[in-house]
């Protein structure tokens, strides 16, 4: 404890965090060997730089696997005699077996390490490289042992005796099959270009435990960038300032455009490829490109979200806007009311895509030239008109033409128009639900509509839904409208033959009676 009256220094507390957190990280990277022996060398490089936060949960869940060797008993700094395999199971089968409970366990008795045959524990890492863990000193020591480790799984070189890591073929093997365990590595190792290399090709973010003059090697970081674009934050600066280095790794994420250099982020090649990817690339672009109008456009086109920040440059060009709106008009969600109320700019965006109509002011919802340009798109466009505009017969007509579902924003007259439905039922028969009830029993009205429909039999009136010749229509067209005819239809050997022709399974609509006479799902051709 301080002395009562003694003071602190204020950086103590951060010293001491730091040495902690410092601690914690060389025995989660096993800067500490099972033997208590201190690898010097590895803890000597000093802490691994952070990762990118997109590769956090990768690095934490490789890094787990071998920080796990903390749960197991320290075998060699024990007293206690070690127990030969034999003594615990009848037979080789029964101690593989047994390692589907748990290595720790199934290695141990009396919390020291079996004695294994080499054999034996071969076999054992071949099943499971991390297993080498549990093996004794001398079988970790055994090179074929830990080769055989690594191949199954690189991180088992964390337990690999200190002499054996710095192996260069072994650690070779290692690296290649998990670039990350190039922490364990020897100074000298670290240094060596083709393991490094081998290293970063298996995973980019191995370049960080590689040496210093390697970490500013073009080449190297040149093959980083190209599996891992974030990377180039751990790049030095001159080659974050390298346009070929910069170019590889924005050309495969944009938002690796947040470490280049502050010349090179106003690079117009360099936008034009980043904005290509995403129009919020342009929060990244230095002052000048931010004025570019072409620029501008381009990364509106992709992403609406940036017009606010760019209007600001364009502010007294009305010509910028109007393109902004027509190249994509949910710039429109970005606007003040003053904008939306524009004629203008509203036939702009409509001109673009007919979905405009949503975020325009009611008041043009009554314009009828801008309602035709919609319509002239799509009928459903007629959503978006006035009361008054929905009752207007020739713009109705000329909606319905386009599809016939549009006569759901008809007014409730022209849905009672036999005129009007015939032209909407014709062009889709299941536009016949937005009828009037009485143009739903009109027989004329109902055939149109199940002749382009056959399911549209459903919104028939039950007196029509029991018409053979309505019913017969429909079934040839729509085997399945079959569920929607009357009940004495069903039985009907003529119209049950004509639904099951065009659609085997609609004989689950039949009468029991018409269900017999046919094989099971209805597989019979019905001449």
């Amino acid at each position: 404890k301080r002395p009562a009256g003694s003071r602190r220094e204020p950086w103590a507390g951060d010293a001491r965090a730091k040495r902690g957190g410092a601690a914690r990280l060389a025995a989660a990277m096993g800067a500490v060997s099972r033997d208590g022996e201190a690898e010097l060398d590895t803890v000597a490089a000093g802490p691994p730089r952070r990762p990118a936060v997109s590769d956090a949960v990768s690095m934490s869940a490789q890094l787990s696997c071998w920080s796990d060797c903390s749960t197991s008993t320290r075998a060699s700094s024990s007293s206690r005699p070690p127990h030969h395999w034999k003594e615990r199971y009848p037979d080789r089968d029964a101690l593989i077996a047994a390692l589907d409970g748990g290595a720790a366990r199934a290695l141990h008795l009396d919390g020291v390490p079996l004695l294994l045959d080499r054999d034996i524990a071969l076999e054992i890492v071949r099943c499971n490289g991390l297993n080498l863990q549990h093996l004794r000193k001398e079988l970790r020591s055994d090179r074929g042992v830990v080769l055989e480790a690594v191949r199954q799984n690189g991180a088992a070189i964390a337990h690999a005796a200190l002499h054996l890591r710095a192996d260069r073929p072994l650690m070779l093997e290692a690296v290649s099959n998990n670039g990350i365990v190039l922490h364990f590595a020897p100074t000298e190792l670290r240094a060596d270009r083709a393991l490094v290399l081998a290293a970063v090709r298996q995973n980019p973010l191995a370049l960080q435990y590689a040496a210093e003059e390697l970490r500013g090697d073009r080449e190297m970081v040149l093959e980083e960038v190209r599996h891992d674009p974030s990377s180039l934050q751990y790049a030095p600066a001159e080659l974050q300032d390298d346009r070929e280095v910069v170019f590889e790794a924005v050309s495969r994420d944009w938002q690796a455009l947040r470490y280049a250099s502050a010349l090179l982020r106003d690079d117009r090649e360099l936008l034009v490829e980043c904005v290509r990817q995403d129009g919020l690339a342009m929060y990244l672009a230095g002052a000048n490109l931010q004025r570019d109008r072409e620029l501008a456009l381009a990364a509106i086109e992709k992403n609406e979200a940036v017009f606010a920040s760019l209007s600001e440059h364009f502010a007294s060009d009305r010509g910028f806007l109007l393109e902004a709106v027509r190249r994509n008009c949910r710039v429109l969600t970005r606007v003040d009311e003053e904008t939306l109320a524009d004629p203008e700019v509203i036939m702009e965006a409509v001109a673009k895509d007919w979905h405009a109509m949503k975020y325009a002011d009611p008041e043009l919802c009554q314009d009828r030239d801008i309602l035709e340009l919609a319509i002239s798109q799509d009928g459903l466009a007629l959503h978006y008109a006035s009361r008054e505009l929905r009752r207007d017969r020739a713009l109705v007509h000329q909606a319905l033409r386009q599809t016939g579902l549009a006569l759901k924003s008809a007014s409730a007259a022209l849905r009672n128009d036999r005129e009007t439905v015939l032209l909407a039922v014709s062009s889709n028969g299941e536009a016949l639900k937005f009828a009037s009830r009485g143009l739903r029993s009109d027989r004329e009205v109902v055939l149109a509509a199940v002749c382009a429909d056959g399911a549209a039999l459903e919104f028939a009136s039950l007196s029509l839904r029991a018409d053979g010749d309505v019913v017969l229509e429909a079934v040839r067209r729509s085997g399945g409208a079959l569920r929607f005819a009357a009940l004495e239809l069903k039985g009907d050997p003529g119209i049950v033959a004509a639904a099951v022709r065009q659609d085997p399974e609609a004989v689950v609509y039949a009468s029991e009676e018409r269900r017999q006479e046919f094989p099971p799902h209805g597989r019979r051709v019905c001449l």
